[in-house]
């Protein structure tokens, strides 16, 4: 389905009938920018997949599709996970040390929800919005595609969930959700 993001007020919004949908539906919503003319150059396959997870129970399933996926078209796929209230580039003690935590935090959530679903995946994690850190690690991968989750907005760790708007509009390539 395309979004609508080619005007300066039109870039902010998704199409409504796109939005209905990605709300709505059971199943996996491919989503990408409309564009007037085509790109200059199209995938024939998809080779890199950058699936951005949240330290959410519903992870594993998120990850699991990704993979299951990128088995289907031969892709590797990297997954990432946007921490907002860390910076890990700040000079601060106190903002490191706080940084530290946040990932600590972030890993053992994982950790938990990986050995209740038998995985061990390698999440990278990144300090900043999950928009930005999801586009630029799909710009350094040269993701062909981006896989994300949707869902429950009220959920209390539905970060990646409530910014799945933001992601699809900053995102370079088509993005899956699931």
């Amino acid at each position: 389905m395309p979004t609508h993001s080619a005007g300066r007020f039109r870039r902010f919004l998704l199409g409504s009938v796109t939005s209905k949908v990605l709300h709505d539906a059971n199943c996996p919503v491919l989503m990408s920018v409309h564009r007037e003319q085509a790109p200059s150059v199209v995938p024939n396959h998809i080779s890199t997949i950058v699936c951005g997870v949240d330290a959410e129970p519903e992870f594993p399933r998120l990850l699991h599709w990704a993979q299951d996926f990128a088995k289907l078209t031969g892709a590797r796929v990297k997954a990432v996970h946007a921490v907002p209230a860390a910076d890990p580039t700040s000079d601060s003690p106190g903002e490191t040390r706080i940084c530290e935590y946040v990932f600590r935090l972030a890993r053992e959530a994982f950790a938990k929800y990986s050995v209740g679903a038998g995985i061990s995946p390698d999440i990278e994690l990144a300090g900043g919005q999950p928009a930005t850190v999801i586009r630029e690690a799909a710009l350094v991968e040269k993701a062909d595609l981006i896989v994300i989750g949707r869902g429950h907005t009220e959920s209390g760790l539905g970060r990646l969930r409530t910014h799945a708007y933001d992601i699809i509009r900053h995102a370079p390539c088509s993005v899956v959700s699931v």
